[in-house]
């Protein structure tokens, strides 16, 4: 056996397919099917793993619409921009770990309903 990590796997895997325990894998014998789409994504999507950014997208979206709950019941009140405030620091985040295609502007009082629709 070599020290060479090549060689190690191989000899790793020609061991296990010798002793007859490679006979019984799904699909054996069959045409691999090439996957569609992005490699990357669709492995994450497999693994179920949900990216920091769309995790954050996700609770910014739900921040905005209690932020709308409150401006209804308040009006522009000093608590509706400490929300803004804060969302617009949460999108600053945001904006700073998610794809430059993905990227959103700030929320004022004047478009926080257009801004909610690009978030959905």
């Amino acid at each position: 056996m070599s020290l060479y990590r090549g060689d190690f796997m191989d000899d790793i895997v020609g061991n296990y397919e010798k002793s007859g325990k490679m006979d019984d894998l799904h699909g054996k014998g069959k045409p691999l099917e090439p996957s569609s789409g992005d490699p990357l994504q669709g492995v994450l999507k497999e693994a179920n793993y949900l990216p920091g950014w769309l995790e954050q997208q996700q609770l910014i979206r739900k921040d905005i619409i209690q932020a709308i709950e409150l401006l209804r019941l308040e009006g522009a009140s000093p608590k509706v921009q400490i929300c803004l405030n804060k969302l617009n620091t949460d999108i600053t985040q945001y904006n700073t770990s998610c794809p430059p295609i993905m990227q959103r502007g700030f929320i004022t009082l004047e478009n926080i309903h257009t801004k909610l629709e690009q978030w959905n």
